[in-house]
């Protein structure tokens, strides 16, 4: 079986093709030979589909010949590491380069693919109304991509050229553009502000954004969480373990996803259930969330900015509370303490608090209390002087002094 390491489009078929070719045996016995296969007309879905077909490709079809363009060392890449993550961040790649050669990359690519993603962002469909017969209405708008995903991106790109320079293909690997990092501006909810907004919100709504609050989990594990993955039994007050391939971080860590159950979260699922079976989250209509717009829309209403902003208040709620910071990280499901540590800031009032619990350098195992200030009035005891044994006052050199003596 023979393969071609990139899509290609076909304008007479309005089609994006990979080629390959493989012999097939019918079951009178004859053979035929297949030589393409049709992609769709999206360019980067035709991408990503043939990242998965070439994943499927059997060993001895793995070649280590080089890559001709930078489509074709990302598959290989993608081929060898398989993951819907790296795929995610690739395909802007892809659209940026996908058919320029590998050997002829300049030292200003990575630079060029940086200001590629800060101008062009991402578009983003935003439903704006409904035609007379209830069809909804939708209209694209453009978004920037975040420093983060930026940084994200760029650094994808990075490693397979790396990994290109390893293998032989590349001479030099193309510098590093300066990137700004994630802003470190973290966002809460006051208190106050919350428990105004959910006296006015419907119970369905009430329960799913009580358990984000209560847990600090993100959206999409809240819409995505199953009856199976809740268990009741383990811990003060239960927890909830999502499979690697059930949540968003899991894609790139392949860990499970644990998010710990605190009192008012417990009661909210005894609320709804248990059950054995579905989604445990339901929408006023009885149906699974299928998207986060309807809770986006109702805290808009309610005077709420970011539902993302729910995630952050529990983060800070923790770490005012006295958690540590490593343990606001495992609880909100980071392996970075970095990023755990863009959610929270250090409040004054926590630092007074720590003033008070802290002891003084200059105390002694001894007494435990630092040793008291002289205070400086008329009855307090004079230097010792030389008669009395202690060392004189030296206010001028041995030499100036005899000088004056004489």
């Amino acid at each position: 079986m023979a393969w071609t390491a990139q899509p290609r489009y076909d304008a007479s078929r309005n089609q994006w093709i990979l080629r390959f070719k493989t012999i097939i045996t019918e079951p009178d016995g004859s053979q035929k030979t297949k030589s393409r296969h049709y992609l769709g007309t999206d360019r980067a879905d035709a991408f990503r589909r043939a990242a998965e077909i070439m994943r499927d490709r059997p060993a001895d079809a793995e070649d280590d010949s080089p890559p001709f363009t930078v489509g074709a060392a990302i598959d290989k890449w993608l081929a060898r590491r398989p993951s819907d993550w790296r795929d995610q961040m690739l395909r802007t790649w892809f659209d940026f380069a996908g058919h320029s050669s590998l050997a002829e990359m300049t030292d200003t690519h990575l630079e060029d693919y940086h200001d590629y993603l800060v101008t062009t962002g991402y578009k983003r469909q935003r439903r704006v109304g409904t035609t007379p017969d209830g069809q909804p209405i939708h209209e694209d708008q453009r978004r920037d991509f975040t420093p983060q995903t930026i940084r994200h991106k760029v650094g994808q790109a990075r490693q397979v050229l790396r990994w290109c320079k390893r293998k032989g293909w590349l001479a030099t690997v193309p510098e590093t553009p300066e990137m700004d990092r994630p802003a470190e501006n973290p966002q809460h909810y006051d208190p106050a502000q919350l428990a105004a907004v959910w006296t006015n919100l419907a119970p369905t709504t009430k329960r799913i954004l009580s358990f984000i609050v209560e847990t600090g989990c993100r959206l999409s594990e809240a819409i995505g969480l199953r009856w199976h993955h809740v268990k009741l039994d383990r811990g003060a007050f239960g927890e909830c373990r999502l499979p690697a391939v059930e949540h968003k971080t899991g894609k790139k860590t392949g860990d499970t996803r644990v998010i710990v159950l605190t009192a008012a979260a417990r009661l909210v699922l005894q609320e709804i259930g248990p059950k054995k079976r579905g989604s445990v989250f339901l929408s006023a209509r009885g149906k699974p969330y299928s998207g986060p717009g309807p809770l986006y829309r109702t805290l808009r209403r309610h005077g709420l900015d970011r539902l993302y902003w729910l995630r952050h208040t529990r983060a800070q709620s923790m770490f005012d509370g006295g958690a540590d910071l490593a343990d606001v990280a495992k609880w909100l499901g980071h392996k970075d303490l970095r990023m755990a540590q863009r959610y929270v800031k250090v409040r004054t009032e926590r630092l007074h608090e720590v003033a008070s619990t802290l002891s003084s350098p200059l105390s002694t195992p001894t007494d435990g209390e630092p040793p008291p200030i002289a205070e400086s009035s008329s009855d307090t005891a004079s230097a010792p002087t030389p008669d009395q044994g202690g060392r004189p006052k030296r206010g001028r050199s041995r030499k100036a002094r005899r000088r004056r003596s004489g």
